[in-house]
């Protein structure tokens, strides 16, 4: 009678055994589906942030460009240098360059979100200020900037003010 509860209790117990494992790989696949589709999720959501952030941003810079005939800080005179050196569009030439060094930005991007250049003045043919934002947080900074004879700009962060 003792042989038979033993092998009663050990058939219950391998039983068990296998429905927990059962059970555990069966939770195991729904976390991962669930993972999955979080994933897919979250990367759409942030296509779609991108992509309305992009629409918003060249909205700003078209009313920007509209609103701007000419620049107070930025005269003829301080494009002349440039323009010798066969730069044609100074001020879109700098801003370009330094929209292109997003790293030059002072803060990292949070939520997902990244951080790109908003408006760019001209301020000298030797700094410039720049506001930058990734939808989340912004903040803005004066660069001073050079040009060497090969039309490569290297800036240098000179003061910034973040929100």
């Amino acid at each position: 009678m003792k042989k038979t509860t033993a092998l009663f209790v050990f058939a219950f117990l391998c039983l068990a055994c296998v429905e927990e494992n059962t059970k555990s790989e069966s939770l195991q696949d729904e976390i991962n589906s669930l993972q999955a589709k979080n994933d897919s999720l979250t990367k759409l959501l942030q296509d779609a942030e991108i992509e309305s952030i992009d629409k918003i941003e060249a909205e700003i810079l078209k009313e920007n460009q509209d609103l701007q005939v000419d620049n107070y800080w930025f005269s003829q005179y301080d494009g002349d240098d440039f323009k010798k050196m066969g730069i044609e569009n100074p001020r879109e030439y700098i801003k370009n360059e330094l929209r292109k060094k997003t790293e030059l930005i002072p803060l990292k991007a949070v939520v997902g979100g990244t951080m790109r250049f908003g408006n760019i003045q001209l301020l000298s043919n030797k700094w410039l200020i720049a506001d930058y934002n990734d939808g989340h947080i912004e903040g803005r900074a004066i660069y001073e900037y050079s040009i060497a004879k090969n039309k490569t700009v290297s800036f240098k962060i000179i003061d910034q003010l973040n929100h």
